[in-house]
């Protein structure tokens, strides 16, 4: 329903890769997750100019992987811009739960964020 959402909003179509479901995430870790999702979602609507939003949530072993790619304006991962408050916000919830956020990125290249986290 949040990807729906978006796109009525945004305007950005999505697709959504579920994978194979669980039932082994902890209810912190999914909301931790569900958080960084949103928060992904809001930077992508107003920020990368993206015509497209792809969403993959996987399980590999006994690790959730959140994945979110679009195909925006991108931007320097390494610039000092002063407020990237939506990204600290990612990053720390991302270690409340032990989880990794990788973010890829660069000026026309669209924006890549991963999360792995363990399930329990």
């Amino acid at each position: 329903r949040t990807l729906a959402e978006f796109s009525a909003r945004s305007g950005v179509a999505h697709a959504f890769d579920r994978g194979e479901p669980t039932d082994r995430l902890t209810p912190k870790r999914a909301t931790a997750l569900f958080r960084v999702l949103q928060e992904a979602l809001t930077n992508v609507a107003r920020h990368a100019c993206a015509s497209r939003v792809e969403v993959a949530l996987r399980t590999l072993g006994d690790r959730v992987v959140l994945e979110l790619v679009d195909d925006g304006i991108g931007f320097d991962v390494d610039a000092d811009t002063g407020a990237h408050l939506g990204l600290l916000s990612m990053h720390e919830r991302a270690r409340e739960i032990g989880a990794e956020l990788k973010l890829r990125s660069a000026p026309g290249t669209g924006t890549r964020l991963s999360v792995t986290a363990p399930l329990l």
